[in-house]
């Protein structure tokens, strides 16, 4: 029983020093930056090609795919959504000559997190990871 015992004591300290839900939330929030970045990417070829980023989309969001305006050249076939299943947050300004994306931060400790973002798009008291054009 003893054995029992500081087993259980053992295996509690084990997972709150790894904490796997903080583990989690830092894998969903480097999937959002990379996410980020191949919008990003996507968005820089749409650019180059023609003058200037996309207008707002449905939603404030990037959807897939993303073409020019007559749908002649596809950039991106399958835009990339949040670990959620949402939309990353679009925001271009400047007459489409720049642009923000956002994501809502799990891990509010990231140094990379940022306090201020569109309003609604994540919970109240949320961090955001926010990219924009170079």
């Amino acid at each position: 029983m003893v054995v029992i015992a500081v087993i259980g004591i053992l295996a509690a300290g084990v997972l709150a020093v790894i904490d796997p839900i903080a583990q989690m939330r830092k894998g969903e929030d480097g999937r959002r930056k990379a996410d980020l970045k191949q919008i990003q990417t996507g968005l820089e070829l749409y650019r180059s090609d023609l003058g200037n980023y996309p207008s707002v989309y449905s939603g404030n969001s990037v959807q897939s795919p993303l073409r020019s305006p007559d749908n002649s050249i596809t950039y991106m076939q399958n835009v990339p959504k949040d670990p959620n299943g949402i939309n990353y947050y679009y925001a271009p300004y400047n007459s489409n000559r720049s642009y923000y994306i956002y994501a809502c931060a799990k891990n509010v400790n990231d140094l990379e997190a940022i306090t201020s973002g569109p309003s609604g798009y994540c919970p109240s008291g949320s961090k955001f990871y926010r990219y924009s054009s170079p």
